[in-house]
């Protein structure tokens, strides 16, 4: 007979390993596709809005070719294929977003582009005054579409 120790960390250890090779899935939001929130749940540096709205993303963007692929591993995309996607920031560097593999996801082209779109524009809106940079930071993570489509009924 196996002892009931022994048989929990056996469970425990096959589990672990089940979940390790476990690849991220994409989300679906109407034509939008969002990143795994459980490998890619964002993460923040600063919600500080005299550094989001006055510092140089160029001085802190820093993601390593390892970081790289290591993004690509998590959501099951060979790195080969790399040129059809954006290692994006889900919450990007200008609205407070770190360069942590938490924050980052590979983000299909051309949908990138529009979501870059809803970045430059909260941007400007919380310099403005006009957004409060924790919901936005809030929002981009959990569903960036509803802010894209706060942009397009701002116009």
């Amino acid at each position: 007979m196996i002892p009931a120790r022994i048989t929990s960390v056996f469970v425990l250890v096959a589990f672990t390993l089940s979940l390790q090779s476990v690849k991220a899935t994409y989300r679906r939001h109407r034509m939008a596709v969002l990143p795994d929130t459980l490998v890619t749940p964002g993460d923040v540096l600063t919600s500080d809005t005299a550094i989001i709205c006055h510092r140089k993303t160029s001085n802190i963007r820093s993601v390593t070719l390892a970081m790289h692929k290591f993004i690509f591993t998590e959501y099951g995309i060979p790195y080969r294929q790399h040129s059809k996607y954006e290692d994006d920031h889900l919450i990007s560097l200008e609205l407070g977003g770190s360069n942590s593999n938490k924050n980052r996801w590979p983000q299909p082209y051309p949908q990138a582009y529009e979501k870059d779109k809803v970045e430059n524009w909260s941007h400007k809106m919380i310099c403005a005054g006009k957004l409060n940079v924790l919901f936005v930071q809030h929002q981009i993570a959990r569903d960036w579409t509803i802010l894209d489509s706060m942009r397009i009924n701002s116009k």
